[in-house]
């Protein structure tokens, strides 16, 4: 379920009407209501901000081809959606008029980022491998990660410090609206720093794995980055490794809501507005967001937190730490890695015996394990647990069960040979 989340509505028909419906959040009725439910949208890209292309569309509702469906559409216009936010071209050029008149000699660095932005928000999307059904989902952040931003917040929010963003950079209005930073990184502020980032990162990792369905690995934190009055920030996707993401909003202070919008996997343009303590998921390397529409307050402040999926165990790190389903998982999709060695010659058997997993171990040998497998140093298996464990451990016995000798004890040249000669 997506709760509170305001959903734009645009159709081909004489008068456009764009509904904002902020106003769920305080209808649980509605806002329960499962994505099928929910009225269409065909609110697309190029409407609110360029975002694929350096247009936006000027196909007005009041246009007289759009007014009376008698009238011929004109050429310009053909395959031009409806446009029913009003003149975004202009709103858009004059962010650009800004970006060019702070930069002076440097101007025609504006247009290099924008025209990268427009690059990625069009061709990666596509190739890439999406996790969830619409690509974004609103809750509440949990109460214990809230609780710990907020206290570093009410802390430290009286030191903010200036962003100081590079040259040309185009997806924030900085020449106009200053965004600045409580960073859980400056060693300055009280609290801040690596416990800090690992408690943080360790509260939200449960989340976005339950989210997304992978094992998960942090890459970046940002923030507290603090937007002020005017601020606007141009749709995007992230680069990678960003690609499972949340935003907490931590605190503002505005006159309306300034909604983040998001455009997804169906192609549709979602308004999600967001409360101290909300929590937006997102698939960020996939999903185009951005607020392309100024903020109207004093400040909103923010911070990102970003995973990527977790690369698959190898068969070897699953059988040493004992993680039985994900070494089921790996040979369910190559029954081979039951012999697969790495750098040092060791397999997965090696490596359960080194854990003393027995269950991982009768596993092994069932899907064809062979325990007399020998390693660079001329290991077997059985070599192997007696480094750690002595001769009556159960690991032992149970290696010797299954066939399992000392390298020492292989007699025949056949033995040696085929240990030796194994995949």
């Amino acid at each position: 379920m997506i709760g509170s989340i305001s959903h734009r509505f645009g159709v081909s028909m004489p008068f456009i009407v764009l509904v904002l419906l902020s106003s769920w959040a305080a209808n649980p009725t509605l806002c329960d209501q499962p994505l099928h439910q929910q009225a269409p949208s065909n609110y697309g890209v190029d409407i609110s901000w360029p975002i694929q292309h350096g247009k936006v569309s000027i196909n007005f509702p009041w246009l007289l081809h759009n007014a009376d469906p008698h009238n011929p559409i004109p050429e310009e216009y053909k395959d031009m959606p409806i446009q029913p936010l009003g003149d975004r071209q202009k709103k858009y050029d004059e962010f650009m008029q800004g970006c060019y008149d702070h930069h002076k000699e440097a101007a025609h660095m504006c247009d290099e980022t924008e025209q990268g932005r427009f690059n990625q928000c069009l061709t990666q999307p596509p190739q890439m491998t999406n996790y969830t059904e619409l690509g974004f989902r609103k809750i509440r952040a949990p109460e214990a990660v809230f609780n710990l931003i907020k206290e570093f917040w009410e802390t430290n929010k009286h030191l903010e410090k200036s962003e100081n963003l590079e040259k040309g950079y185009t997806f924030i209005n900085y020449w106009e609206t200053d965004t600045t930073m409580v960073s859980v990184d400056d060693s300055n502020l009280t609290g801040a720093g690596p416990e800090l980032r690992q408690a943080i990162y360790d509260m939200a990792l449960e989340v976005i794995e339950e989210w997304t369905g992978q094992r998960s690995t942090p890459t970046s934190l940002y923030g507290i980055r603090i937007y002020k009055s005017g601020a606007i920030l141009a749709p995007h996707v992230d680069r990678l490794p960003l690609v499972s993401s949340m935003i907490i909003n931590v605190d503002q202070d505005v006159d309306e809501d300034w909604p983040l919008e998001v455009y997804g996997h169906d192609g549709k343009a979602y308004n999600v507005t967001m409360k101290p303590g909300d929590l937006v998921l997102y698939e960020s390397h996939s999903i185009i967001h951005g607020r392309p529409f100024p903020l109207k307050g004093r400040f909103f402040a923010n911070i990102f937190i970003h995973f990527e999926p977790a690369q698959p165990k190898t068969v070897q790190a699953a059988a040493q730490e004992g993680d039985f389903k994900a070494l089921k998982d790996a040979l369910k999709d190559d029954p081979l890695l039951v012999h697969f060695k790495d750098e040092n010659w060791w397999q997965a058997s090696h490596e359960a015996a080194r854990g003393g997993h027995n269950e991982i171990l009768a596993f092994l040998a069932f899907k064809g394990a062979n325990m007399n497998s020998v390693t660079k140093t001329n290991e077997t298996v059985l070599d192997v647990a007696l480094s750690f464990y002595d001769a009556e451990h159960p690991v032992v016995n149970l290696i010797r069960s299954l066939g399992g000798a000392r390298f020492s004890d292989i007699n025949t040249e056949e033995d040696v040979d085929k240990s030796y000669n194994e995949l």
